[in-house]
């Protein structure tokens, strides 16, 4: 959480990615860009808001050092 905020999310989008490559197929690469912003503005933009309100201050300064993805 020192590097990115999202670790699991992250790790989650390196899995798909390694198993799209063992498929050797192009349609999870076509699918990639859809999964990352299903992530993005169905669970992580949501998460961020119920951080923000728990946390307030100290949730925005981790933001402000923190990078979401990487």
């Amino acid at each position: 959480f020192r590097i990115s905020r999202n670790p699991i999310y992250l790790a989650d989008s390196l899995i798909y990615c390694g198993i799209a490559l063992l498929w050797g197929s192009l349609w999870p690469w076509l699918l990639l860009p859809a999964v990352v912003i299903s992530m993005q503005r169905g669970v992580i933009v949501h998460e961020e808001r119920l951080l923000t309100q728990l946390f307030g201050d100290d949730y925005r300064r981790y933001c402000g050092r923190v990078r979401r993805w990487l």
